[in-house]
């Protein structure tokens, strides 16, 4: 194998390193036409994919006679995690600064491809792209095209350009929610024999194993129009390898049965099985670095003394009963008996109800309940939503926890943030987008009980402190007027002016040293943007390739240094100190409350649901994530609190602390119950929990304990050399 110009990611970023290296082994010796890499949250699989392509292309131009030209690389991510696809290929401080000095032979054409970013958020976007015939298809130009997903799903003849051209790379993001699209309709966009895939997942499987199945199809690679029923074949014989089948099998069996000559089977046959998955799956370990809590009614944490995910059912029901937990008035607890009654008589009937989710929406909040058929005919009337057992206990523990982080914002130079997690947000299946009366419901409901503690807590800087913030930023506009026209001068003035009277400003730049920094910062800021594209440029082309159209060079360096400019304006917008990322709040808005809060500044508190659970950064100066809901799905459960604990966080923020809010007695334990369960396979398959590292509890002596899941569980971690 000709040597390679290797990509530095940097000290402590070993792993990601094996990681890469890796993959671009097995493609290139081509074992596989495609891997997945599914390293626990927050380990970086994005650097590690774009590692992999670059690394990987640049290998492949070794020995071509002719000068290579710029590639075809496709970037697939839903549609939240654009943004930060974007800023990672487009800010000059991310990825793009470990291909610093890529202008040979064989690394000039992966680099000026990565400069080549073209954005294709939605189908307008796509319009504008002007094809190129080659081979009777018409295909899109060279470049790096990183496109929303849900694109794939459109009908029309610029959705067909991109099935139809020949990629030399295709990344896909949260690959487990999307491997269907990408033999859509029987065109596979991974169907050439030069194409390879790079998967990224977290969880390559939600609840069950067989899961794993829909991502080995996309690497299994093809040809022609058989490539759908290829793919399908290859993805289920590898499954059955022999190895990993008996593994499979002898597992579920201990664990059914608590058998002891299946463990000592499936510990026999786990290096053989470990060796088959890593040639299409790469896994590292992640130890966590998260601490427990149970929430009373009165918002006080009460730490875990157990690890919850190592017992059984008996040890969890002693540790639920010696715990602190939420415990439901007596009108509530009236009104949550009742509705059992009801939904135990509608169960008789044909009307079958679904009791879980009717049962979960009354803990939630009343806000979210009275949406529900069955709340009509409850008493209701007198159950405001501030008094809910619940949403009181979460108000509570908010207002605590920030009132310890704004004595610590002194000495960190930031406050640590509050991530809360909800189920529901009140907005109909069909409504899109929902009305304001059709989203109320516990998103809603929280925010304005969160709101009014945390208002209480910051109020508005003071007018000294305002005019002194003002006057130091402001300072610094004269010297960078001519990287801004007059109206991009006068809109971050206004922004500015507003952003000195908000009380994160008052509270983290009152002295002058702070402001100094905060100046600083913004010059350097405002000098990335009197040069966007760099020294070099970003589509400077050789004599011998096509040369891009002169609009579509001028609308791609626009887009590139509108988005300098509109990381400044962010950075300084005036945003409420409670925010929502959820299914009901605006996509655009989604986007700003997200950036606030990986920002110094507000939002402090951030209430997401399903939407803001998977792929996006949280973790910067986030200190508490709390689940306000319980998830079914140990996965996405994962998937919450990896947003935080995860690579990227500020010194001195210390463990994550996980809240449960817990109604005693309640369909709350049973959902934990099962969550726990659920967990045993991950704790197999996909080892990245804390509990494999640590002693368990002695109240945990199940067939789940973690000396035997340790001794069971896939070391799926790259190998320092060979496969």
């Amino acid at each position: 194998m000709a040597r390679v110009t290797e990509i530095d990611l940097g000290n402590g970023r070993r792993h990601q390193v094996l990681a890469y290296r890796h993959a671009r082994r097995l493609l290139v010796g081509g074992t596989t036409q495609g891997v997945v890499l599914a390293d626990g949250v927050g380990l970086g699989k994005t650097y590690e994919a774009l590692a992999t392509v670059a690394t990987f292309l640049s290998q492949r131009q070794h020995g071509k006679e002719r000068t290579p030209k710029k590639l075809r690389i496709l970037i697939l991510v839903p549609p939240r995690l654009m943004t930060k696809w974007s800023d990672e290929l487009l800010l000059p401080d991310r990825f793009r600064k470990y291909m610093e000095g890529w202008d040979g032979t064989c690394t000039g054409p992966v680099a000026r491809t990565f400069d080549d970013v073209v954005l294709l958020r939605n189908g307008a976007d796509l319009q504008r792209q002007k094809g190129q015939r080659r081979y009777h298809k018409v295909q899109l130009p060279r470049g790096l095209y990183l496109v929303n997903s849900n694109l794939l799903g459109k009908a029309g003849q610029k959705i067909t350009q991109i099935h139809s051209t020949q990629w030399d790379a295709v990344i896909v993001d949260e690959a487990h929610h999307s491997p269907g699209a990408l033999f859509e309709r029987q065109r596979c966009i991974l169907g050439d024999k030069k194409t390879v895939a790079v998967l990224l997942t977290a969880t390559p499987f939600q609840l069950a194993p067989q899961e794993l199945k829909r991502l080995l199809r996309a690497t299994a690679g093809g040809h022609g129009h058989a490539t759908c029923r290829k793919s399908r074949e290859s993805a289920e014989t590898f499954y059955k390898q022999d190895s990993f089948k008996t593994y499979r099998e002898h597992v579920a069996r201990y664990f059914r049965d608590g058998n002891e000559e299946a463990r000592r089977e499936a510990a026999r046959v786990k290096s053989d099985a470990e060796t088959h998955v890593r040639t299409k799956i790469l896994r590292t370990r992640h130890a966590q670095n998260r601490r427990y809590h149970f929430v009373d009614g009165q918002g006080q944490a009460q730490p875990v003394g157990a690890n919850l995910f190592h017992l059984d059912d008996a040890a969890m029901d002693r540790v639920l009963a010696e715990s602190a937990l939420i415990d439901l008035d007596t009108e509530t607890a009236a009104l949550y008996l009742d509705l059992r009654q009801r939904l135990c008589a509608a169960c008789s009937s044909d009307d079958r109800p679904f009791v879980a989710g009717t049962l979960r929406q009354l803990l939630s909040s009343y806000g979210q309940f009275r949406r529900c058929s069955f709340a009509q005919g409850l008493s209701l009337q007198n159950a405001t939503d501030n008094e809910h057992p619940k949403v009181r206990a979460a108000a509570a523990l908010v207002g605590t926890l920030l009132g310890k982080e704004k004595e610590a914002a002194g000495r960190r130079g930031f406050v640590g943030k509050v991530l809360v997690f909800t189920t529901y947000v009140g907005a109909e299946r069909n409504s899109n987008p929902p009305t304001e009366e059709e989203a109320y419901g516990t998103a809603r409901v929280l925010k304005q009980a969160l709101a009014a503690r945390v208002k209480a807590l910051f109020p508005k800087a003071s007018p000294e402190i305002a005019h002194a913030i003002r006057e130091d930023l402001l300072g610094v506009l004269p010297g960078h007027s001519t990287g801004l026209s007059d109206k991009e001068r006068k809109a971050l003035e206004t922004t500015i002016r507003r952003f000195a009277g908000t009380p994160l400003a008052g509270v983290l730049l009152a002295k002058r040293a702070a402001r100094r920094r905060e100046a600083e910062l913004l010059s350097q800021m405002l000098d990335n943007i009197k040069n966007p594209a760099g020294e070099r440029g970003s589509l400077a082309t050789p004599n011998d390739e096509e040369e891009p159209d002169s609009e579509e060079v001028g609308r791609r360096e626009s887009a590139r240094r509108g988005r300098l400019l509109q990381a400044v304006y962010d950075r300084y917008t005036t945003r409420d100190l409670v925010a929502r990322y959820d299914g009901a709040v605006n996509p655009e808005d989604r986007d700003r409350h997200l950036r606030g809060f990986n920002s110094p500044y507000a939002p402090l508190v951030l209430i997401a649901s399903s939407v803001g659970q998977e792929g996006i950064d949280l973790q910067r100066y986030c200190c508490h994530v709390l689940h306000y809901d319980l998830e079914w799905n140990p996965a996405k459960v994962e998937q919450r609190e990896g947003r935080v604990d995860r690579q990227g966080r500020e010194k001195g923020l210390g463990p994550v602390n996980v809240y449960f809010l817990i109604c005693r007695g309640t369909y709350d334990e049973r959902i934990l119950h099962v969550m726990v369960n659920r967990l045993r396979w991950h704790h197999v398959l996909l080892a990245n929990r804390s509990a494999l590292q640590k002693s368990p509890d002695s109240s945990g002596d199940g067939c789940g304990k973690a000396r035997v899941v340790r001794k069971l569980a896939l070391d799926l971690a790259p190998r320092k050399r060979g496969l």
